[in-house]
């Protein structure tokens, strides 16, 4: 068993939470209609600007201070702020090329199934997944919690499944990883296409 260093889960609690937080936020609003593409394309495109001023040098007080509590170490070398970014450029794909209630089911897997499997596979993880140094457990479990959720839009067992898929192609996508092609982009596509094939 694998247990995280305090200040290490305190940060990827912390991490994770916003991303669950996100996740409910876009996955629920795009899913019930109360937003959609436009005002997410403008999140997206803000988030980018803050993203390139940051790795330009300025200084950006808030989005700043969130990945200070929130961003691995190990992202701290690249584009800061990818993974936010990526997430609603994710969002944005699916909102634009799938329906309302598939696209927000989809929002709400990666929300919730993508929080869920790293706290699960990094402290309890036994099982490796068969392309990856991911563990099958935390996939699993995300991929469950992620389904009930996404139920508020699609049936529970169409939304398992999409679930299981999106985080067994995750764990793939981990081994080609780059700012802005991860699992925020990989995850909701790969469960929208399975949604709309079981639908």
């Amino acid at each position: 068993m694998k247990i995280f260093s305090n200040e290490t889960f305190s940060r990827e609690l912390k991490r994770q939470l916003l991303h669950i937080t996100l996740g409910l936020i876009l996955g629920l609003s795009v899913g019930f209609g109360l937003f959609g593409e436009f005002v997410i394309l403008i999140l997206f495109a803000l988030s980018l600007m803050a993203a390139w001023a940051l790795d330009e040098g300025f200084s950006i007080p808030l989005f700043e201070d969130i990945l200070k509590l929130t961003e691995r170490p190990e992202e701290e070398a690249g584009l800061r702020g990818g993974g936010f970014v990526a997430f609603l450029l994710g969002s944005l794909i699916v909102t634009l090329f799938f329906p309302d209630h598939i696209a927000g089911a989809a929002i709400l897997i990666l929300g919730i199934a993508d929080s869920v499997s790293p706290l699960i596979s990094k402290n309890f993880g036994r099982f490796k997944h068969p392309f990856s140094k991911k563990y099958l457990e935390g996939h699993a479990l995300g991929a469950i919690l992620g389904g009930l959720v996404a139920s508020i839009f699609v049936p529970f067992w169409p939304a398992l499944i999409a679930g299981l898929v999106s985080m067994f192609f995750e764990g793939i996508e981990a081994l080609y990883r780059t700012d802005f092609m991860d699992d925020n982009i990989v995850i909701p596509i790969i469960a929208a296409i399975v949604l709309v094939i079981l639908l």
